[in-house]
């Protein structure tokens, strides 16, 4: 394979080969960085419409850095309101962690969101911190804005 050696001591620090980048002495096809992505996705309400979206995304590896603002319409809908469109398709993998780190977002933080991302999906459902699901009617006319942090295969 390619190598490149970026030290003094001529020590070797980094090589390409057929499986990706490796760091080091590491020559673990399993621990090779193959995959680096940029991109934009649209996030869209699962109910209802949405009044305006936006979403950037970064993937490292299998790692999935999904960034979001959402502005829902204003509605009346009941059911489980959730977040559609992310940019890759999460691990069917156990332990599935994926979530969202929020930011600013202009609701009642003690009554929500917190969000999940189930396994081998492209969904963001959104719960209540007290417990039950997140209606269309929750988030009328109201903006949620956050990071979502996920696995793909």
């Amino acid at each position: 394979g390619d190598y490149l050696r970026l030290h003094a001591s001529n020590t070797l620090k980094v090589r390409i080969d057929t499986d990706g980048l490796k760091f080091n002495s590491d020559t673990a096809a399993a621990n090779a960085l193959d995959d680096y992505e940029e991109g934009t996705w649209t996030p869209a309400a699962g109910i209802d419409n949405t009044q305006s979206s936006s979403g950037s995304y970064t993937k490292i590896g299998r790692m999935v850095y999904a960034m979001f603002a959402i502005t829902f319409d204003s509605t009346s809908s009941g059911g489980h309101q959730h977040i559609t469109g992310l940019p890759f398709t999460s691990e069917n993998a156990n332990p599935n962690a994926g979530g969202v780190a929020p930011d600013y977002q202009t609701y009642d933080v003690e009554n929500g969101p917190i969000y999940h991302i189930s396994k081998n999906g492209t969904i963001i459902y959104l719960y209540k911190n007290a417990g039950g699901t997140i209606a269309p009617s929750n988030l009328s006319g109201l903006e949620l804005r956050g990071t979502a942090i996920y696995r793909t295969a």
